[in-house]
């Protein structure tokens, strides 16, 4: 007789649990790690563009859509897009706080999915280049 006994099946079945128990964690760590590569291009792109801001008017800008940004707060998705708006795909959401003493400081804050991203949680980045998280893991772990 050709063919599987059961129990040769629930063996299968057992050990195909166990590897997919072992692989999805380590799975959507990559996803939610590759995810925040898309926000950290962006708070630099921003930078750049407030560093060069500042090169020609010798002050940062206010607000973002001075920079040439869609809104003063955007979202960016999973393929690297800007959003006025959040939407299924948006993963984080940009903003800037500026101070009198002419210095900024912009986040990223996680949004629909990525919130799942506990280990680094917000992405901080100041006009002094210091990097930094709202999450447990350091700086140098998440940047």
């Amino acid at each position: 007789m050709r063919g599987f006994t059961l129990m040769e099946l629930m063996i299968t079945v057992a050990v195909v649990g166990i590897l997919a128990s072992i692989a999805y964690p380590t799975y959507t760590a990559y996803v939610l790690k590759g995810n925040r590569s898309v926000a950290k291009a962006r708070l630099m792109e921003v930078a750049s563009k407030q560093e060069s801001f500042l090169a020609d008017r010798k002050t940062y800008a206010t607000k973002m859509s001075d920079l040439g940004f869609p809104a003063d707060i955007f979202f960016v998705s999973k393929n690297s897009n800007l959003e006025t708006v959040s939407t299924s795909n948006s993963l984080y959401r940009i903003t800037m706080l500026f101070s009198a003493a002419n210095t900024f400081t912009l986040i990223a804050t996680p949004v629909q999915g990525q919130v799942r991203d506990h280990q680094c949680a917000s992405l901080l980045l100041t006009s002094l280049g210091d990097r930094s998280v709202s999450g447990p893991a350091g700086a140098d772990e998440c940047w």
